[in-house]
């Protein structure tokens, strides 16, 4: 086996052994032609992997993750994230229509936010949790029941020294729910990093 070699065209790049052939072509032809002899500017043939699925086609999948489930069940109820159930399910904002508790909310926490459309995300469950505590301490005076997401899943990182083997290091210890938090987050994040790039049809 060879040494790597990144080939780069337009239609994206791939790492090639240097003997693994790749298909080029020339004058119109289709050659097989090994990747350490391929030249600047030859139009080439390789196949691109694709997939059809999108992040919410995988996400019964996901769910067979005890870990990923028992993240999801606390980030949400009924399809919708905590934060826009709450909110939109407060008896202070019941009667009020959209625009009405858009004004409400954003009178109460204007000083921690930079615009409006940072709680009609939050309303709408585009956003799923504010990371500030400070804001949903503010929240919780029109939901009470968002005191304890403040308390679960943004509580304050604990870091401790210990001695280990005559080494004193320092130890982070994450809270539980803060973490299964990031769990979320950081899986569904990896799963569009990987199907971003095989978007389309496969050739």
């Amino acid at each position: 086996m060879g040494k790597k070699i990144l080939i780069t065209t337009v239609a994206g790049n791939t790492i090639m052994d240097s003997d693994s052939y790749i298909g080029s072509d020339i004058n119109g032809n289709l050659y097989a032609k090994k990747a350490f002899e391929i030249n600047i500017g030859e139009k080439l043939y390789f196949k691109k992997e694709a997939i059809e699925k999108t992040l919410d086609d995988i996400e019964n999948d996901l769910m067979e993750s005890p870990r990923y489930k028992v993240a999801r069940s606390c980030l949400f109820i009924e399809e919708q994230t905590a934060l826009s159930y709450h909110l939109n399910n407060s008896h202070k904002l019941m009667n009020l229509d959209d625009e009405e508790k858009v004004l409400v909310i954003y009178d109460l926490v204007k000083d921690n936010i930079k615009s409006r459309q940072t709680v009609k995300n939050w309303l709408s469950g585009n956003v799923i949790m504010p990371k500030d505590k400070q804001v949903l301490t503010l929240l919780s005076e029109i939901a009470p029941e968002l005191e304890s997401y403040k308390n679960v899943f943004l509580a304050e990182d604990i870091t401790k020294k210990e001695m280990i083997d005559g080494i004193e290091i320092e130890i982070h210890y994450g809270h539980e729910r803060y973490n299964l938090y990031d769990l979320y987050i950081n899986i569904r994040r990896g799963i569009m990093h990987y199907l971003a790039p095989a978007k389309g049809e496969g050739g």
